[in-house]
């Protein structure tokens, strides 16, 4: 009889639980916009199902995960390659939009390369000994952007912001263990990256290759090309590895909103701290004028009547004044 092994258990248990909010709490949402760019139709699906339901919560602010997808397609005649007519598309459609991630696979390959490659099209795998059979960011970017010239101006102009948008970006790449590897090494890909998103302020490295192989060329060569299930494995391990970048990156722009949110209130308060200072500032030195002109001409009875105004100016002002100052400050201090 076989024996059935029980699941082991779920590696995304050990991800960060959000905070419940406590009583009285008005938690504030903003969208944290992500883009999935991929030619595996099954990690590209998988991944967005999985960012979609990420919560993450710092004190009363929270980041709720906006996902779009864009499935890059190859077409592959002879020698011939080139990305497809609704790959090219899809990224007009796209390029009005803005994101605050970007997960970015380098490589793309045709649907019948990937099975071949992955040993899922029930033939001997085969290997390619540069990589060139694969096509790259920076060409989606050449194609999309001769795509776009093709259409009008205005569609050109707006896939030229999309590729120079201010996004974080996570940059996954399988650098296979190759001397005469035409793609490079990680570290050039990175470059390229930077190259095509002229505008990207951080770029999360995954390198694929040293993450889950351990820059082991004989273990990649089992499970990349000898065993049926690799593909499975490795989107398994880059999904939680993705995932665990991404909630990083929402948890850090909570952390700079809180701060810009703070400052914000900060000076709101100490403004109107500051303005009601000067108005009973400029009640006592109002009320000084006339008083001493009445002492000076011996009208006793005004002098009393203004002596009271003062006072009770001056004593129900710093009352207020008091009250103001808590309250600033406890708004200046508070946790966001």
């Amino acid at each position: 009889m076989a024996r059935t092994q029980a699941p082991g258990p779920d590696p995304l248990q050990s991800l960060p639980k959000p905070r419940a909010p406590r009583d009285g709490d008005e938690v504030r949402s903003s969208e944290f916009k992500i883009l999935v760019i991929d030619d595996d139709e099954k990690m590209l699906s998988d991944l967005s199902e999985r960012l979609i339901g990420l919560r993450v919560e710092a004190g009363r602010r929270r980041a709720l995960p906006i996902v779009d997808g864009l499935l890059v397609q190859v077409d592959e005649n002879d020698s011939e390659r080139q990305f497809s007519e609704i790959t090219l598309n899809e990224v007009l459609a796209l390029s009005s939009r803005r994101y605050d991630y970007i997960i970015l696979d380098y490589s793309y390959a045709s649907r019948t390369k990937q099975a071949t490659q992955w040993n899922e099209s029930g033939k001997p795998p085969e290997t390619s000994p540069s990589n060139a059979h694969l096509l790259t960011i920076a060409d989606l970017t050449a194609q999309a952007r001769s795509h776009a010239a093709r259409r009008d101006d205005r569609s050109a102009r707006s896939v030229g912001r999309f590729f120079s948008q201010h996004s974080r970006i996570l940059l996954r790449s399988f650098q296979h263990d190759r001397a005469n590897d035409t793609l490079g090494t990680y570290e050039n890909r990175l470059q390229v990256t930077r190259g095509v998103f002229r505008g990207c302020d951080v770029i999360d490295p995954l390198n694929g290759f040293a993450m889950v192989y351990n820059s082991d060329p004989d273990l990649r060569e089992t499970m990349y090309h000898t065993q049926t299930r690799g593909r499975e494995l490795y989107r398994v391990v880059a999904m939680t590895m993705t995932t665990q970048l991404v909630l990083t990156a929402m948890m850090q722009k909570l952390a700079n909103q809180a701060g810009r949110l703070r400052l914000f209130r900060s000076s709101r308060s100490i403004a109107l701290l500051v303005t009601f200072v000067a108005a009973l500032a400029t009640f006592v030195e109002s009320m000084a004028g006339p008083l001493g002109t009445a002492v000076r001409d011996g009208e006793w009875s005004a002098v009393s009547v203004l002596t009271f105004l003062t006072l009770a100016g001056v004593v129900i002002g710093s009352l207020l004044l008091s009250f103001a100052l808590e309250r600033g400050l406890n708004r200046i201090v508070e946790d966001e």
